[in-house]
């Protein structure tokens, strides 16, 4: 093979898509790009070392790069085989490895610069090689995949945590503009990459956001890069998957929930369909609210229009912070939070009748109280009652409303502002476990999480006003409502 090099430049015929140059171009401190498999992300990583490399040598400084992978074997079959396909040893890199690592060198501008092959999804794995400074570091696949049943993790990502360690780890010296570079496919809604970075990007807030954290978000799509790979590459392996939601992901790149398990609602619910950036609570009514029992308690806020559509404008958790279970919260202090809320952000509004886990009537362990009798207590004189028992009634009752139009707009509506726990429950937090074998079920009951305590809230609402005669049990207003959908919807 002929050198790589001429005139101390690289001769490799590297086609950048726009999204790609652009992401080059661009001074970002951090740098997410994401997209669809086979969009480039990887060698987009590689070569944004290698232009680091060129920039110091420039001022005579060698570059020190980390590049960082969740388990070894993908570090080896993955990121360092993307590397060596652009870079071969011996003709361009100087390659070392040893038993769960790779040290790699090359010449460039006159000057050496090394590049750190290593593996690790967790802060603890990754104080080792994060106990010294660099000019670039790349997180490779942060984000976990799941098998086409998504019940076994082929590839576990990478924590926040890590790149939190990686964020004080961008101080060699010399640089003055370091990269943090992460790539990834399609996250859940859930994922940090999400809330973090992606999520950010649909509002002007969030922009600004990340323009003051010195961030770039990049979304690399298939067309960008298609003209790289065989005819027929995508369409290909659609056809092969031919699974909706891993061609939606992985294909098409959208950002979609991929959990172990069998997704209960995930082909009822679209979020372009069923969400609103934010609904404003209709003023002529008060709230029907959904209860789920303690000791990770929760509470949906809810309405029913004029024209039947039930809208979840709040959700409220207790016990769980950033999706961690962390404490045992009790009834008698979640309602007081239930109704500090509603006297914070709803000060004019009250609650018309709430609906609760039919277990909340048995007595407690230390006395007769139950959960049931501390809502009466809390909510008086506000009527309440239990919902169904039976999980099917509760499903279909939501099922029912996710299918269901009315003037051509869905029967269930939901606030992204509000409820995003709910939105990821709805489109495939809301599971069934699976067997190992993606066979069988593991049990007839949901997977008991955070998705679960608010579905559960939700559902009791759902058993008893949308499960049989739905009309005879929908609240009355209490006064003349408005006319105009621009109040409910907040648009």
């Amino acid at each position: 093979m002929p050198s790589i090099l001429q005139d101390n430049k690289l001769k490799i015929p590297y086609n950048a898509g726009p999204t790609a140059f652009q992401a080059h171009q661009e001074r970002k401190r951090v740098k997410a790009v994401y997209g669809p498999w086979r969009s480039s992300k990887s060698t987009f990583a590689c070569f944004a070392i290698v232009r680091k490399a060129a920039e110091l040598a420039k001022i005579n400084i060698g570059l020190k790069a980390l590049m960082v992978r969740d388990t070894f074997s993908n570090l080896k079959d993955s990121t360092l085989k993307t590397w060596l396909e652009w870079f071969p040893h011996p003709y361009f890199s100087n390659l070392h490895m040893e038993q769960g690592r790779a040290d790699l060198t090359f010449n460039y501008g006159g000057q050496k610069h090394s590049v750190l092959f290593r593996h690790g999804q967790t802060a603890q794995a990754a104080s080792d090689f994060l106990s010294t400074d660099y000019g670039v570091i790349v997180l490779e696949e942060v984000v976990p995949v799941y098998n086409l049943t998504g019940n076994q993790q082929v590839s576990p990502g990478i924590s926040e945590e890590v790149f939190k360690m990686c964020c004080g780890r961008l101080a060699q010296w010399g640089v003055d503009e370091p990269e943090l570079i992460l790539t990834f496919n399609p996250p859940m809604s859930t994922h940090w990459t999400n809330t973090r970075f992606i999520a950010l990007t649909k509002t002007s807030r969030g922009r600004a956001e990340l323009d003051r954290l010195n961030c770039g978000v990049y979304f690399f799509s298939r067309q960008e890069n298609e003209k790289n790979l065989r005819k027929g590459y995508y369409d290909e392996t659609a056809a092969t998957l031919g699974d909706d939601t891993m061609i939606r992901r992985f294909i098409n790149g959208e950002v979609i929930s991929v959990y172990p398990g069998l997704p209960i609602f995930q082909k009822d619910f679209r979020y372009e369909r069923h969400v609103r950036d934010r609904i404003s609570p209709i003023q002529s009514r008060g709230f029907i609210l959904g209860f789920d029992n303690p000791p990770h308690p929760a509470c949906l806020f809810t309405q029913v229009d004029a024209k039947g559509r039930w809208l979840w404008i709040k959700e409220l958790l207790g016990g769980y912070v950033h999706e961690r279970l962390v404490e045992d919260i009790g009834m008698v202090r979640f309602s007081d939070m239930v109704k500090a809320a509603l006297g914070a952000q709803f000060p004019t509004l009250g609650v018309d009748s709430y609906y609760y886990d039919p277990s909340c009537d048995s007595p407690g362990v230390t006395d007769e109280s139950s959960v049931g009798d501390i809502l009466r207590q809390k909510f008086a004189p506000v009527p309440g009652m239990p919902g169904l028992s039976p999980i099917p009634p509760r499903i279909e009752s939501i099922r029912n409303r996710l299918n269901h139009s009315i003037d051509g707009d869905p029967a269930l509506l939901v606030s992204a502002e509000g409820c995003p726990m709910a939105i990821e429950a709805l489109a495939g937090g809301y599971r069934y476990g699976l067997k190992p074998s993606g066979t069988a079920l593991m049990g007839y009951d949901p997977v008991k999480d955070v998705f679960s305590d608010i579905i559960d809230a939700a559902g009791y609402i759902g058993s008893r006003l949308f499960w049989g005669n739905v009309l005879s049990r929908l609240p009355k207003p209490t006064k003349a409502e408005p006319s105009v959908d621009s109040e409910v919807m907040g648009w």
